[in-house]
């Protein structure tokens, strides 16, 4: 492909990219990470925070306080987010290439940069923003005979990474074996450099081990899952894709094209009797994060997607080129619906991601904000109406506005998916509300953003709403001293 042609179409990716940040409301992760920023203030405090109560290290919470404290805005830094993603995904685009092949180029593209995945979670302020542009640049690295630059690369690589996420110890296994075979010098030099890095990195990484082992093991409740849950986690992400639902139409074009990849790959396996280096590291590192069980939270696929190229070796080769590009075509158009589902919020596999932020201020736009009070339970919810200027009470929510009650008319309620909130917590929030009106008069009831995969949802959870987002209107209410318990934090 001619460089204008690729060039334009990075420029154009990367707008998409910025569109994403800039209008980004957040989503329930994003908004704890910036609420413990904005409360503890200190680097001291934030690390202490987060190794006590967080699976992560705290590096990328430091990161974000400290870009936090240059530009004074969190969409600024989703926007940085946002380039730095983008442009070391080019970077590793045009550093993989190996000809002006058009198939080579559009697969790259397709992989690489239209992977919904990047723009959804690599536009956030989270872990995955600063770990992926790491990981791509470690990808970068060309065969080459000079071991000690190539080693040391790895070496600060996976150092950055175990620091930023914990999913990067996990990844090492993998990332060896790619980094070994481009080292291109004599064996004997080679093992010296790799154990040199490998020592090096245990001794760096020996601090972050330590609070690996006594502190974030005993947070890793939600973080590893059965193997069931982690065979669901791999189909979403590396086989369907996850701006989209597995069993929509793009869902199962995704599917349908990976499949006949995976045919081809295996005819071609067979026939030239090698199997590639990348698909052995990457196979390596999805059994590794299936055996630890972080295959089930969809998120930390992103660390695994990129060595996904692997699986798309040879793509000029004559033999099964036609199954080739039927797969890589459905597998494009996928991409490119999930990349347009993540740009407006719609049917991707984060449901925070989907709330139907915009229709809610709507329904709102007409309510008296001195004399409403609302309450939600949800913390991006919660987060865009205190900016909006309403008065809320939000169990996430640091809501240091004290409320007088005795100026509020009407109460109106937002329920949404119950999340991580206790199953028992939920119930005490929905039983506080029998006491402020009269049992005869029945609130007025809105619904919005109907799921169109909620049958699915409901019966893998029982909690899973039809509507993401049901809104109940308390014209006349009494007692609402009842409600402080909408009020008291639960993080």
């Amino acid at each position: 492909m001619n460089k204008k042609y690729r060039y334009l179409i990075y420029f154009l990716i990367l707008l998409v990219y910025i569109f994403v940040a800039y209008n980004s409301y957040g989503y329930d992760d994003e908004l704890i990470n910036i609420d413990l920023i904005n409360n503890l203030k200190t680097e001291s405090a934030i690390s202490n925070h987060v190794i006590a109560r967080d699976v992560h290290p705290p590096t990328h919470y430091l990161i974000n306080k400290w870009l936090f404290d240059i530009f004074g805005s969190w969409s600024t830094l989703r926007i940085i987010s946002a380039i730095l993603v983008c442009f070391s995904g080019f970077f590793y685009i045009e550093k993989t290439r190996e000809s002006n092949s058009l198939i080579e180029d559009f697969t790259l593209i397709t992989i690489v940069a239209l992977n919904p995945a990047f723009l959804l979670w690599g536009t956030s302020i989270r872990w995955y923003a600063y770990f992926i542009p790491v990981l791509f640049v470690l990808l970068s690295a060309k065969k080459t005979e000079s071991s000690l630059k190539h080693w040391l690369l790895f070496t600060i690589a996976i150092t950055l990474m175990s620091y930023i996420g914990y999913a990067g110890v996990f990844l090492i296994p993998s990332l060896f074996i790619i980094h070994w075979v481009k080292d291109q010098s004599k064996t004997n030099k080679k093992i010296k450099f790799a154990l040199a890095s490998l020592v090096t990195f245990g001794l760096l990484y020996s601090y972050q081990f330590y609070i690996l082992i006594n502190y974030q093991v005993k947070n890793s409740d939600g973080q590893i899952f059965s193997l069931t849950k982690s065979a669901i986690g791999f189909i979403i992400t590396q086989i369907s894709n996850q701006g989209v639902f597995p069993t929509s139409v793009a869902g199962i074009l995704s599917i349908i094209g990976f499949t006949l990849l995976y045919i081809r790959d295996f005819l071609l396996i067979i026939k030239q009797k090698k199997i590639e280096t990348g698909i052995i590291a990457y196979l390596i590192g999805v059994i590794v994060f299936f055996i630890t069980g972080i295959a089930g939270k969809m998120r930390n696929f992103v660390a695994l997607s990129p060595l996904q190229n692997s699986l798309f070796f040879n793509p000029d080769q004559s033999k099964y080129k036609r199954l080739y590009l039927s797969a890589l075509a459905l597998i494009f158009c996928a991409n490119v619906w999930g990349m347009y589902n993540v740009s407006f919020h719609i049917n991707t596999t984060k449901n925070s991601w989907n709330l139907p932020i915009d229709d809610l201020l709507n329904n709102l736009a007409q309510e008296n904000k001195n004399t409403t009070l609302i309450l939600n339970h949800d913390p991006l919810i919660g987060d865009v109406l205190i900016k909006k200027g309403y008065k809320i009470y939000n169990p996430y929510i640091n809501n240091k506005e004290q409320i007088n009650t005795s100026s509020i008319e009407k109460v109106i309620v937002l329920k949404s998916f119950i999340g991580s909130i206790p199953k028992p917590h939920y119930d005490s929030l929905m039983i506080s509300l029998d006491q402020i009106h009269n049992k005869n008069e029945k609130p007025v009831i809105h619904k919005i953003g109907k799921d169109d995969y909620y049958q699915i949802k409901h019966k893998q959870d029982p909690s899973y709403p039809e509507y993401q987002i049901e809104i109940f209107r308390y014209n006349h209410v009494k007692d609402l001293n009842n409600l402080q318990i909408w009020n008291d934090k639960i993080l």
